[in-house]
Formats: C-alpha cells, sequence, structure tokens
C-alpha cells in the first residue's frame, strides 16, 4: 500500500490550517458583533426607559442609536458571510452589491441621526449618549468600510497609523475587479 497519496503536503497542510483558523476567526468576530448589537440595544432600551430624565428624548435617542445598530448587524453579517469565500477568496456579487450600496447608506442614515440630534436638541445625559451613539456608529462604519481602526490593545498606536484597508473594502475591491 502506497502512504505517498494519503499524506498531504506541507503547503495543503498550511493552507488548510489557515483557512481554518480565518472561517473560526470570523465566526468568532460575526458572532462577537451580533451579541454586541443585541446587548447593546438591551442595555440601551432598559437604560432610555428606566431613566426618566431620557424618556422626553426618547424618540430621539432611538433615532441617534439604529445607526449604530445597523452598522453593528452588517459587521456581524459580513464576519458570518465571509466564513464562505474563504475557500474561494471572492466575496459572492449579490452580497458584494448589497455592501457597495450600504457603503453609501450609512453615512447617509449617521447624518439623518446628525440632523435629528441639531432639530431635537436633546439635553444634558441624553445629549451625551445620543452624540456618543452617533460618534460610536461612525467610527465603526469607517473601521468596517473604509479604514482598519481595531487592533489589539498593546499595538493598536501603532498599527492604527498604518491606516490600513478594512477587510470589507478589500473584499468589495476584490469582487470588484474579478467580475
Amino acid at each position: 500500500m502506497d502512504t505517498t497519496e494519503t499524506a498531504p503536503s506541507p503547503n495543503i497542510e498550511a493552507a488548510l490550517t489557515r483557512r481554518e483558523y480565518l472561517r473560526r476567526r470570523y465566526l468568532s468576530l460575526g458572532t462577537g458583533e451580533l451579541v454586541a448589537a443585541v446587548t447593546f440595544a438591551g442595555v440601551f432600551g432598559l437604560y432610555t426607559s428606566s431613566s426618566s430624565s431620557l424618556r422626553p428624548a426618547a424618540l430621539t435617542l432611538w433615532l441617534s442609536f439604529l445607526p449604530l445598530e445597523f452598522i453593528l448587524i452588517q459587521g456581524g453579517i459580513y464576519w458570518l458571510a465571509a466564513r464562505d469565500w474563504v475557500k474561494r477568496s471572492c466575496m459572492p456579487p449579490v452580497l458584494a452589491c448589497s455592501f457597495a450600496v450600504l457603503t453609501w447608506v450609512n453615512p447617509l442614515l449617521l447624518l439623518a441621526a446628525t440632523g435629528m440630534l441639531f432639530w431635537q436638541r436633546p439635553a444634558g445625559s441624553a445629549a451625551a449618549l445620543a452624540v456618543g451613539c452617533v460618534v460610536f456608529g461612525a467610527i465603526e462604519y469607517v473601521n468596517y468600510f473604509w479604514i482598519r481602526l481595531s487592533y489589539p490593545w498593546k499595538s493598536w498606536a501603532r498599527h492604527v497609523t498604518q491606516w490600513r484597508c478594512s477587510r470589507l473594502r478589500h473584499d468589495l475591491a476584490t469582487a470588484r475587479t474579478s467580475r
């Protein structure tokens, strides 16, 4: 019996190992983003409903919070979907088109939330919370769709100044050139 055909070559084994590592990493990132979205929504809902000082500004707060939630959910969906194209190394065209549209929809939602803040002018802690939600949503948008901003804490300052293209942006560019 010849055993040379059953033993994988080191290159194939390394590729499988890298592929499995990426699939596990993307699963962790995707579920993490979705859990964060659910957790933020729960905490935000409890906080706005239990604080009597925030009740008058509840609609404004929720409208400032929704773009952040929407972007976090997009991030979770992206990472979970990315597990499938680790094998073929290209985002499916339908998904690429959807995320390309979201590249322009998200800033409009963030601008609408900002406009709502100027129109409603919440006061005190409601204003701080609403502004914080819009700023956090904008940071998440930039992190996903343009420039990678998330790095391990120890090396964050060194890496963030390199202005690396985000993984989603890279996948969108790859999908565009492979058509």
